[in-house]
Order: structure tokens, then C-alpha cells, then sequence
């Protein structure tokens, strides 16, 4: 799959965020990072904010980020297992 390809670039985004792909749509991976502190707003604590990615070949644009109870189901694609 086109995700086989993917280099994290920086060493310490692997402490702070995960990725996993979206089963029905190989272009798109999401971006999930826990926020276990408040950030700006109490209820914000204690979720996962998740930023939908849209990647292709020669780019990569955010299509939207959202605050979730949980990570969605799918592939782990960082950190590898």
C-alpha cells in the first residue's frame, strides 16, 4: 500500500502523536494526539485530537481535525509494532 512509504522526519513527534491509516481510503491517514491536559478549554481534557490528512505523491493537505473520545479503528501506522 502507498503507506508502506511513510519516514517520520522528526525525532520527537514519535512521543506526542500516532498515525493510522483509514481502511476504506488509502490517501488518507489520521493523526491522533492525546490531550491529557487541558488546551484552552477544561473539556478539552482527557480526549484525542485527530488531524485528517490527504496525501499524495508530490503533497499532503489537512481535510479537517476534530476532538474524538477515542482513536477510530484501523492500520497502526506509527508507531510501528
Amino acid at each position: 500500500s502507498g503507506n508502506d512509504n511513510i519516514k517520520i522526519s522528526h525525532a520527537s513527534f514519535a512521543h506526542v502523536w500516532s498515525i493510522m491509516s483509514v481502511k476504506f481510503m488509502e490517501s488518507v491517514l489520521l493523526f491522533y494526539r492525546h490531550l491529557s491536559q487541558p488546551i484552552s478549554l477544561p473539556v478539552v481534557g482527557n480526549k484525542w485530537l485527530t488531524v485528517v490528512v490527504r496525501y499524495d505523491v508530490d503533497d499532503a493537505f489537512v481535510l479537517t481535525s476534530y476532538v474524538t473520545d477515542r482513536p477510530k479503528q484501523g492500520k497502526t501506522i506509527w508507531p510501528s509494532t
